[in-house]
């Protein structure tokens, strides 16, 4: 059995850091939170000061910076803007970023609230063997998750379990309706189960021979030929619509079918560019599909540094921008955007690479120290 995920997101303090400059400790992008208890804001990081409104527990706010301490956080919400307690919120993850779970409750279905609390309006659940993504944690027994159908909310740690190095893939077959998923990582072994021609599984490490253990929906676990399974790319991009939701079309028309849609702010995974008015996309309980592109913000990918020491900046000029961190070799980042001259990545670093309590700092790196595929990125400088 794969180990209960506990995840724990720590404040870092600001950290001298000898050889370069630092940078002041905020964001030049805005990091996703999500109020866990109702608070008061206020115009100063002072509960003694003006208070100008009050976020509800499940309010998802733009994080802009913290105060010298950080016990004080400047939020940006629909309705209000100002300063709130560290306490009283937690930083999320960027979905790229997050670590893969899925609901291992046999007996029940997992919860997914408005907020930590039994008693939190129900936003949706996860049925046994759902996959969802975690972005943060109370740093008790509550998790922020991504479900299966887009939904981003609190569940109980302790239903779920992680995915050590899973990768989402899609059923590909050409002459058959269904794929075998088998007990064993032989095709002589008895059969544990189907999954439908188009359907997802998450792969689970690496292939055995000609076949790779996977968990496939409703909680089938077991092994498939690879050659049956096209991986899907670690890309990722945003719903960005004036209205609710943004819509998945069955073919790239505004004629065709519409599958369904996706919240404004939820992501889908990013499969290519079609035009410059449509994109492919995945979508979590829609399946994969067609998206307008002026519904959505620019893709992001996830990247990997390939030198040890490297060096993330606050732009993209080594001579001209501070050092923000460096980071060691093989650290993932999420690659949000390029320079107009192609030679820097954006880059949003991990939370515990960075020197300020920032679950994903946006920085800039020279292109030549990441290894990634920015064939769908824009330019962001």
């Amino acid at each position: 059995m794969r180990k209960t995920v506990v995840v724990v997101l720590v404040l870092l303090v600001t950290l001298a850091f000898g050889g370069f400059g630092i940078a002041a400790a905020q964001s030049s992008n805005p990091v996703p939170g999500l109020i866990t208890s109702t608070t008061s804001v206020y115009a100063e990081p002072s509960d003694s000061g003006e208070a100008v409104g009050e976020l509800a527990a499940g309010t998802m706010v733009d994080v802009l910076r913290s105060n010298d301490n950080q016990t004080w956080y400047e939020v940006d919400a629909a309705d209000v803007s100002g300063y709130v307690p560290a306490d009283s919120l937690t930083l999320l993850a960027s979905p790229l970023l997050g670590e893969t779970v899925w609901a291992a409750s046999g007996s029940a279905n997992v919860a997914i609230f408005s907020a930590p609390d039994l008693n939190s309006d129900l936003l949706s659940t996860m049925s046994y063997g759902d996959v969802a993504t975690v972005l943060g944690s109370d740093g008790g027994e509550w998790s922020v998750v991504v479900g299966p159908d887009g939904t981003t909310g609190w569940a109980l740690t302790s239903a779920l379990e992680s995915l050590d190095d899973a990768t989402l893939a899609v059923v590909t077959m050409s002459s058959a309706d269904a794929a075998g998923v088998y007990t064993d990582a032989s095709i002589t072994s008895e059969l544990a189960g189907s999954v439908a021609n188009g359907d997802t599984v998450y792969a689970l490490g690496e292939p055995d021979g000609e076949l790779v253990e996977v968990l496939a929906p409703e909680g089938v676990s077991g092994w498939m030929l690879t050659s049956q399974l096209t991986e899907l790319p670690k890309a990722s991009v945003s719903a960005d619509v004036s209205s609710a939701a943004a819509g998945v079309y069955a073919a790239p028309e505004l004629t065709a079918d519409v599958l369904g849609d996706v919240d404004n702010g939820a992501s889908v995974v990013f499969l290519g560019s079609v035009d410059d008015f449509w994109m492919e996309v995945y979508a979590p309980g829609l399946g994969m599909g067609y998206a307008r592109k002026d519904n959505f913000g620019t893709p992001s990918v996830l990247g990997t540094t390939t030198y040890a020491n490297a060096i993330v900046r606050q732009g993209p000029n080594d001579s001209i921008y501070k050092a923000i961190t460096q980071l060691p070799a093989g650290t993932t980042l999420v690659v949000e955007g390029l320079s107009a001259n192609g030679e820097w990545y954006q880059v949003e670093i991990p939370y515990d690479s960075i020197l300020y309590p920032y679950n994903g700092l946006s920085g800039w790196i020279n292109a030549s120290l990441v290894s990634t595929d920015a064939s769908g990125l824009s330019v962001t400088e």
